[in-house]
């Protein structure tokens, strides 16, 4: 391995631990550090979005702190190959409605030339979220049950 390559695999490392610890730190009130680690194109999806652009990733975020108290991301795991990332991570918070919960999910990142996150794809089961709501879940409960 070159010098070359070794500073290349350093400041994607880097790239990936500042995302990391972004996510792990982001509260309502400091949402603008998507900005440093994030391109102005970036495309974000999970279960129930699908956008781009810095601005409307932290419209989701956003929301999501107006709706949700004590938000929590804890990453157990992250791995860089190539210009992709993989998270492992937990989400944490309560709601009036639903109480406290927590889910796990996966996210896949991709980095620009400039080693920002240019797409983020989450993946977890909606189905975690939604059988805590008052009457929706009562229905899924149901279901899930007569599956079994």
């Amino acid at each position: 391995m070159t010098e070359m390559d070794l500073q290349n695999e350093q400041q994607e490392a880097a790239a990936l631990d500042e995302y990391v610890s972004v996510l792990e730190n982001l509260n309502a009130g400091n949402l603008n550090r998507l900005n440093a680690v994030c391109s102005q194109d970036i495309r974000f999806s999970d279960p129930f979005n699908d956008v781009v652009g810095i601005e409307r990733f932290h419209s989701i975020m956003a929301e999501m702190f107006e709706r949700l108290s004590g938000v929590r991301f804890d990453v157990d795991h992250a791995q860089r190959v190539a210009d992709s990332a993989y998270l492992h991570w937990t989400f944490s918070a309560s709601s009036k409605a639903t109480g406290a919960f927590s889910f796990t999910g996966v996210s896949r990142l991709q980095f620009d030339a400039r080693g920002l996150v240019c797409l983020h794809e989450d993946y977890w089961d909606s189905a975690e979220v939604l059988s805590r709501l008052p009457i929706l879940g009562v229905v899924l409960r149901k279901i899930k049950a007569r599956c079994a």
